[in-house]
């Protein structure tokens, strides 16, 4: 919780909640129904904001490096151009590129937690937030 305290307290809602396996409803499953969710993995991503920042969780340490697709340049949750992406509780700068399939990240090898990993997205246009 520490390491990821920043995109947790005072935090709103992005306009979609998460994308990723988990997120996948088949037909007859109830919304609800705790016994039959689904495992988060690292193909699932949960988003907050806190004024211009968005925050997305990774809900697991990914193999390859993670694309989250809402933030593509011709999405239809497209907010606008990145200007830098912080993985929170690590030191180092990370690459990443924004293109019309996502936003791709490479990670460091090393975890800064055990369970999600938070990464802090700026620049966006957060103004159509709900």
């Amino acid at each position: 919780m520490g390491t990821n305290s920043a995109a947790i307290y005072a935090t709103r809602p992005w306009q979609i909640y998460g994308t990723g396996p988990s997120t996948q409803v088949t037909s007859g499953e109830a919304k609800f129904n705790e016994n039959k969710r689904k495992e988060l993995t690292a193909a699932d991503i949960r988003f907050t904001t806190k004024g211009q920042t968005l925050y997305a969780f990774i809900m697991g340490w990914p193999d390859k490096p993670p694309v989250i697709e809402p933030l593509a340049t011709k999405g239809k949750h497209f907010a606008g151009r990145v200007r830098n992406v912080e993985l929170l509780g690590h030191q180092g700068k990370l690459k990443w590129s924004q293109d019309e399939s996502g936003l791709k990240v490479q990670l460091p090898p090393e975890k800064p937690g055990s369970h999600a990993f938070a990464l802090k997205i700026d620049g966006l246009d957060l103004q159509k937030q709900i």
